[in-house]
């Protein structure tokens, strides 16, 4: 092991931590239903100074302060705490009826 390596880890996690929050906010800021790609990720911090590997990035996302921020990874896309995901499934026709006629029952009550 380097010196470089043991002296730059908190520098390092203080810097993806970071790009993790303004990533989050941008996000959220555009309504945007999908987080970004592990390799989109990946690249933006390789470009801003960050040396991280696939394997690493699992692993920091489960420690402090990126626990609080990165979600899950799910389908090689990074999902962050509090975005909303659209589920990939609709709802059939029969389930669409069943709901509208609950909402109209409702409102015939009032």
């Amino acid at each position: 092991m380097r010196i470089v390596e043991v002296t730059s880890k908190p520098q390092k996690m203080a810097k993806l931590t970071a790009l993790s929050q303004f990533l989050s906010g941008r996000i959220a800021d555009m309504d945007a239903h999908e987080g970004i790609s592990v390799d989109a990720f990946l690249g933006l911090a390789h470009s801003i100074g960050i040396s991280v590997a696939r394997n690493d990035l699992y692993e920091l996302m489960k420690s402090p302060p990126l626990d609080n921020i990165i979600k899950e990874i799910e389908n090689n896309i990074i999902v962050f705490t509090g975005q909303i995901v659209e589920p990939d499934e609709q709802l059939s026709v029969d389930q669409s009826r069943k709901i509208v006629d609950k909402m109209a029952k409702r409102a015939s009550d009032l």
